[in-house]
């Protein structure tokens, strides 16, 4: 357990110094003012990390030890940081936005394919070396933990950015500790001992595991019900890298203050993670997931109201700003420990990586909306983009509260040990 907490929380460290809705999107805007671009950076986040987890899930499945999957893509993932963060530190291709860019989105892209490769083997390793009343709290430590760190490392980094002038090259040491960060969270992984998969390992034709996916969707309800307010979750977080290109667009906040918004938003994450970790182990993931959700709903709104009251202090600005991203973190983290909390309670023992798999899937096309809604940002402007996002979490609430009702039936108690047999 201690080598899974340490590995969770430098992973957690490494996610805060590559964040997709903070420091990329930052980064990204030095390179070019396209809001296109920046909604680039999250779909290549969404689809990388949710297309190939059906494809390893398919590996996964012909292997007694999953370990070695996810340490290949740990790898991977440190690599793409180092040369990126290679390239920063040449002065000749820091004056060269456009070839920067041609550079960073292909390294970007494996980077998160290497997240996603990575996500099967780590939920399936972590569901068997962790007892199933402790993983909630385990997930809470490790994000305390984690959260301590990243906010140290936002508070630096706008220190640093504040320093260098916020420039190109300023962002390489904070891909390289990424890097560093990452590696050692691989590296902690590697010390945990992995007992064999339970059962016969069959292998198994991929169009067999697809048509095997469509039927798991259509038997399961839970499974089914819970892909739709993930799906809406999806909608709802495309909203994530605008708030930061609000800051820049209207020049409410300093860029250094990016580092404070990724302290805030880090510090939403380890202020409630106790909260979250000791609510899903005693009330239950899915009373968790309900917790949490309204928070995603708060957010747009607040934005849109900030977008409505030009005109206002600096010091009240940058207290709201903050206060945003505080609760994005802490709905971050509710999410985190709820979803896939509550995926491994409704997974089979020897199906959890496919069940993994399946569900990602389905959530990759999904993740496309970032750069749809970035395509439409003139004629959907920002406060468009935050209202379809707080559109979204409410209906995500609703299907939560529906899942719900399924879990309190007696049919769904009496099957409770059989996911499959649920219509």
């Amino acid at each position: 357990m201690l080598c899974a907490g340490i590995s969770g929380s430098f992973l957690d460290l490494g996610n805060a110094l590559a964040d997709s809705r903070t420091i990329m999107p930052m980064f990204i805007g030095q390179l070019t003012p396209s809001a296109v671009a920046v909604g680039a950076v999250e779909t290549i986040r969404g689809i990388g990390f949710f297309l190939p987890q059906l494809l390893v899930a398919h590996q996964a499945r012909r292997r007694r030890y999953r370990k070695p999957l996810y340490l290949a893509a740990a790898a991977t993932r440190v690599a793409c940081l180092v040369l990126l963060g290679a390239a920063l530190c040449s002065s000749a291709l820091r004056g060269r936005s456009t070839l920067l860019l041609l550079l960073v989105f292909p390294l970007w892209t494996l980077f998160c394919l290497s997240v996603g490769a990575a996500q099967v083997p780590y939920a399936d390793v972590f569901a068997r070396v962790i007892p199933a009343g402790q993983r909630s709290r385990l997930l809470g430590g490790r994000g305390l933990v984690g959260g301590l760190m990243g906010v140290g490392a936002g508070l630096a980094v706008r220190y640093h950015l504040d320093r260098t002038g916020a420039e190109v090259g300023a962002y390489a040491i904070i891909f390289l500790t990424g890097a560093l960060a990452f590696g050692l969270s691989a590296v902690a992984f590697a010390l945990i001992h992995e007992p064999p998969t339970p059962g016969q390992t069959e292998a198994i034709a991929l169009r067999a595991l697809l048509a095997e996916n469509v039927r798991t969707l259509r038997r399961d309800r839970r499974f089914r019900l819970l892909l739709v307010s993930q799906m809406l979750d999806a909608v709802a977080l495309t909203a994530l890298p605008f708030y930061v290109v609000q800051v820049a667009r209207t020049g409410a906040l300093p860029d250094a203050d990016v580092g404070l918004l990724l302290a805030a938003h880090t510090v939403g994450a380890v202020g409630v993670n106790p909260l979250w970790g000791w609510w899903g182990d005693h009330r239950g993931k899915l009373a968790l997931l309900r917790t949490a959700a309204p928070l995603a709903l708060v957010t747009p709104l607040a934005a849109i109201a900030l977008a409505a009251l030009p005109g206002l202090a600096l010091e009240v600005t940058r207290a709201a700003y903050l206060a945003i991203f505080f609760l994005n973190g802490a709905s971050a983290s509710g999410r985190i420990v709820g979803d896939l909390g509550y995926l491994m309670e409704i997974s089979p023992d020897d199906r959890r990586a496919e069940y993994s798999g399946y569900l990602n899937t389905w959530l990759a096309p999904i993740r496309l909306l970032p750069l749809l809604v970035a395509l439409a940002e003139p004629w959907l402007s920002l406060a468009g983009i935050f209202a379809l996002a707080a559109g979204a979490a409410a209906l995500r609430m609703a299907y939560l509260s529906r899942l719900d009702q399924l879990e309190r039936t007696p049919a769904m108690r009496r099957h409770a040990d059989d996911p499959l047999g649920m219509s």
